[in-house]
This record gives structure tokens, C-alpha cells and sequence, in this order.
């Protein structure tokens, strides 16, 4: 078979972009009250109708939360994600605001293509963004008002732009980058975790001046998003980041999930992630190969910094270990995951085959069927009573 057209690429691309589309929409008719769902959507209905009201306090939801994380004149995570839902409540009404999630996520795939084709190739960009649009961790997500999709789509688009950027030696490039790169860390200040990401990308063939000037201009773009948030959080809480949200007695005796991820190895993030989407175990194979090569390593940085970082919160009993907290990871596993795949024989594509549908019928289960915090494998819905 030769090499698809252009025409070939743009249907097979329409034709997976839809089919992650299609696989999330039931949402609009789910129920969204996960604790964290319900936070999002009191909040969503507070700044729609007094923008400056960005809390919790005050309503009668927090009497059901721990008030040293959720009793405070601001809430603790930057405001995007919440404005982005008030702005939909007050446009479409509230059933339509699971289409942030829902649209991030099929951005996302979009976006991995084009990653994908800009470091490889069509073939590895169209099987990358297949990958990524059927994983268990963004199915589940997205069908949730959660910001963890938005939070991968801006992390994403600070990886791609800053490609282009290398490429092309065009500012606005660079501004672009900055610019997601602040949306990301004005949706959640895990974003941080993909700063290594852009460094390598933009300092790997070496240090001169105009490269540290380009990434200044990244810099400051990212500067010019998160400043207003973060002087305000200041001047409220004379900190930058809110150590009261860390996980305590009281949320964990309120909240025995909490308790549990809190509990769980250092380990987890990689064990569950194949467990869940098998896909991505090639993806950690492809990466332990190019970090004894020296490979293409934008992916691994981008990959282990997520991973590293979130444990090293769980380990010191931060957050905890949630798998959906590094979702913005996971298109680089699964361009990772493609590049292994290609010029590979049949039986790893028969693999690979097996693997996608174990991880879609695995993601449908926990979207829909039951409602859980965390994305769970096979055996916690079928083992028998818990």
C-alpha cells in the first residue's frame, strides 16, 4: 500500500476526531455529581452571576467539605476552568457545560496529530491521536466537569507551538507557547510539570543568545496570562500556592477515597496506566529505548516530568496518587506508543489491536456505568463484593 494522500490523511483524521466526539457526547446526559463535579458547578454558578465571587464559601456546600481547604475568601485552584463553565451556564444553561471537557479532549487528539506529523510523520500522527482518543484516563475525564482535559489541551498546544516555534524561527511561535503555557497554569498549577518539555525543545541543540531571548519572549507571554491571578492570590493569602489544600485528617475521615489514593505504592502511576491502557506499555518501552540511545527525548521529558512530579506530591501525601492527574502525560505515551508501533510486524499490530479494545470497553465502562473517582481496571467492577 503506498503512502496515503492528503485527501486520505484529512478523512482518516475527520473520521477519528469524530469518533472521539461521538464516544463522549452520552455525557450531556449523564449525571455530574462526583464531589469534585459538584465544586466546579457551584463555582461555575457563583462567578456567572458575580464574576468577582470566586469561592465556595458561603453556600451550603461547603458544611459537606473540609472548611480548612474550602472555607477561604479564594478557591485554591486558578480561576480558568470556572469562568470558562459560568461562561457556558450563561450562554447555553448548565447542562452544556461538560463541553469544555468534552471539546478539550477532541482538541487534544487534534493537536497529538500534529504533533505527531511534525516529529515523525502523517502515519504516526494519525495513530497517536487514535490512541489518545480512546484512552480510559481521557474518556473518563472528559466525560466529567473536571479541568484535567483543559489542563492536557493547553499543555499540548504549549508543545506544539513550541515546535513550530524551533522550526519556523517566528516569534509569534514563541508568544503562542507562552501564551498556552500561562492558560495552562491559569487552569492548574500542575502545568509547571511541562516547563522541562519546552526547555528541551528549545535548548537541545545547545544555548545562545537568541534562543534565550526566544524563550524569554515564551516566558514572558506565560507572565502576562498568570500575573493578574497570581498577585491576587498573593495579596489574599501572602503565598503563591495554597499549602492549606493539601490533604489532611479531616478530608480523609470526610472522604475515604482521599484516604485511599493517599495510601497507595510511589509506583502507581506507572503500574495503573498500563493496566488501564495497555497501549502505553510500548510507550514505556519506546522510552527506556531512547534514554539508552539518546534519542528523540521530547516525549520522555515530557512524560517522566508529569509522572515524576505528581508522585513526588503523592509520595509527601500532597495530593495523593489520582490517575487523571497526569493526563496532560499521556499524548506524549501515546506518540510515544505510535512511534514504537512503526515499521513494526504484524503481531504487534494484532497487539496493539487487542490492547485498544480492551482499554475503549474498559473507559465506557468507567464513564458511564459506574460512578467512580479514579479509572479502574477489569477486576475492581468484576472480582466480587469489595
Amino acid at each position: 500500500m503506498g503512502k496515503p494522500t492528503k485527501g486520505q490523511v484529512n478523512l482518516i483524521l475527520a473520521a477519528i476526531l469524530l469518533f472521539s466526539l461521538l464516544i463522549r457526547l452520552p455525557a450531556l446526559f449523564t449525571r455530574h455529581i462526583e464531589n469534585d463535579e459538584v465544586i466546579y458547578q457551584v463555582l461555575a454558578d457563583k462567578v456567572a452571576n458575580n464574576p468577582s465571587d470566586y469561592s465556595i464559601r458561603g453556600t451550603p456546600l461547603v458544611d459537606q467539605l473540609p472548611r480548612s481547604i474550602y472555607d477561604q475568601p479564594l478557591f485554591h485552584h486558578p480561576p480558568l476552568f470556572a469562568y470558562l463553565l459560568g461562561l457556558i451556564k450563561n450562554i447555553f444553561g448548565a447542562r452544556w457545560e461538560i463541553l469544555i471537557p468534552i471539546l478539550a479532549a477532541v482538541f487534544t487528539s487534534l493537536v497529538v496529530f500534529l504533533i505527531g506529523k511534525e516529529l515523525y510523520g502523517e502515519g504516526v500522527g494519525l495513530l497517536s491521536s487514535f490512541f489518545f482518543s480512546i484512552c480510559p484516563v481521557a474518556l473518563h475525564a472528559s466525560t466529567k466537569i473536571w479541568m484535567d482535559t483543559l489542563l492536557g489541551l493547553f499543555c499540548v498546544l504549549s508543545v506544539y507551538f513550541a515546535i513550530k516555534a524551533l522550526k519556523k524561527e517566528v516569534i509569534i511561535w514563541y508568544i503562542l507557547s507562552g501564551v498556552s503555557l500561562g492558560l495552562a497554569m491559569l487552569t492548574k498549577c500542575t502545568a509547571l510539570c511541562i516547563i522541562p518539555a519546552l526547555l528541551y525543545i528549545l535548548f537541545k541543540d545547545g544555548f545562545s543568545k537568541k534562543k534565550i531571548k526566544d524563550f524569554s519572549i515564551l516566558g514572558i507571554a506565560a507572565l502576562f496570562i498568570t500575573a493578574p491571578w497570581f498577585i491576587l492570590f498573593y495579596k489574599t493569602f501572602h503565598t503563591f500556592l495554597p499549602w492549606w489544600a493539601r490533604q489532611n485528617e479531616e478530608s480523609m475521615r470526610m472522604f475515604p477515597f482521599l484516604k485511599m489514593a493517599i495510601g497507595r505504592p510511589v509506583y502507581f502511576y506507572f503500574t495503573n496506566t498500563v493496566i488501564i491502557a495497555p497501549i502505553y506499555l510500548f510507550g514505556f518501552i519506546e522510552m527506556i529505548r531512547r534514554l539508552k540511545t539518546r534519542g528523540r527525548l521530547i516525549e520522555t521529558i515530557w512524560v517522566l516530568s508529569f509522572i515524576s512530579g505528581l508522585t513526588i506530591i503523592g509520595a509527601t501525601g500532597g495530593l495523593g496518587y489520582i490517575t487523571r492527574y497526569i493526563l496532560p502525560a499521556l499524548p506524549g505515551l501515546a506518540l510515544l506508543s505510535a512511534g514504537f508501533l512503526e515499521n513494526r510486524n504484524k503481531y504487534f499490530w494484532i497487539l496493539a489491536c487487542s490492547f485498544c479494545a480492551y482499554s475503549l470497553f474498559l473507559g465506557i465502562i468507567n464513564a458511564y456505568f459506574f460512578q467512580v473517582a479514579d479509572v479502574y481496571g477489569y477486576s475492581y467492577f468484576f472480582s466480587g463484593p469489595k
